[in-house]
């Protein structure tokens, strides 16, 4: 029987997915910007060999889609006008009003737990529901440069970024706004030696104040929101 879950319960939920998928992992939400607890988890699933399929919207931020594609094991696609979130491996489902998204941990959730063993019938309508998202859906195509940090993928409406100026989210010396490449060349080599994208750095690429940053987020949250405003028109 199909299970009512909260805020906290759909997260437990979704990461218990994540984890113990074995032969498929598919992960369906228009917005995308995973806590580090979530990057780490599908990164594992991957390299467990996981077939990981996963399904975004326009709205996905740019250098989260791009370090997922250094992944392997791993096929994205694109529907312009998704909004449905669900996430199933082999055995069980979550369908939730929740994201992939950082801070929709911190929102009021709610979700449908769907195990196959028990709702056998309800499962595989959905999961035939996802299958016909995917088919209409367009595979993202990528670019890889010199450095990692710019293999990103082509999302509709993402890519012209209408700021000049921006700040080295490690240093904050000025330098010009790109989220793509928000290290100055000094911090940049330095960073280079590891390449982890996660890593803690001091400000926010977009206004310059301290925050919680790194390669893969660039910039505070209120910034992000208003950018991703400006870039889609």
């Amino acid at each position: 029987m199909a299970e009512f879950l909260t805020t906290r319960e759909t997260v437990a939920k979704i990461e218990d997915i994540i984890r113990n998928a074995q032969s498929t992992l598919v992960l369906i939400s228009p917005y995308w910007q995973l806590s580090e607890n979530w990057f780490v988890r599908i990164s594992d699933a991957a390299k467990r060999n996981t077939p990981v399929t996963i399904l975004i919207g326009k709205d996905s931020k740019p250098e989260c889609v791009g370090n997922l594609l250094l992944l392997k094991n791993i096929a994205i696609k694109h529907l312009k006008n998704l909004h449905a979130k669900c996430y199933f491996n082999q055995d069980s489902m979550v369908i939730s009003s929740m994201n992939m998204y950082e801070f929709s941990e911190k929102n009021r959730e709610m979700g449908i737990y769907i195990r196959r063993d028990t709702d056998k019938q309800l499962f595989e309508v959905a999961k035939k529901e996802a299958e016909h998202f995917f088919q209409h859906a367009t595979p993202l195509s990528s670019l890889q440069s010199e450095d990692s940090i710019n293999f990103t993928a082509k999302i509709p409406s993402i890519g012209m970024y209408v700021k000049k100026d921006g700040v080295c989210i490690r240093c904050s010396n000025n330098l010009k706004y790109n989220p793509e490449k928000p290290l100055c060349t000094n911090c940049y080599n330095a960073w280079s030696k590891w390449k982890d994208g996660l890593y803690p750095e001091k400000y926010c690429h977009s206004c310059g104040k301290k925050a919680d940053t790194s390669i893969a987020y660039p910039e505070c949250y209120s910034c992000y929101k208003s950018n991703s405003k400006m870039i889609a028109g």
